[in-house]
């Protein structure tokens, strides 16, 4: 929520993305809130901090939805 008020005081100039953890049980329902309610229009994924790997195939559906999405 915070990302996407503070986006959108300058829309012209910032692209509002979203930060998910695929270790978060919730992570695809965090994906459809941050796309559908926030507008968000990107995704932010950090293998690194959150120690998974991008390849896994329970990321299968977010790619998708991202794709479909034009994300």
């Amino acid at each position: 929520e915070w990302i996407a008020a503070f986006a959108a005081r300058a829309p012209e100039k910032l692209i509002p993305f979203m930060s998910l953890d695929p270790n978060e049980p919730d992570f695809l329902d965090d994906f459809e809130h941050s796309y559908r309610d926030l507008k968000l229009r990107g995704i932010k994924l950090a293998p690194m901090y959150s120690d998974f790997d991008p390849r896994d195939s329970r990321l299968d559906p977010l790619y998708r939805r991202a794709a479909e999405a034009g994300l």
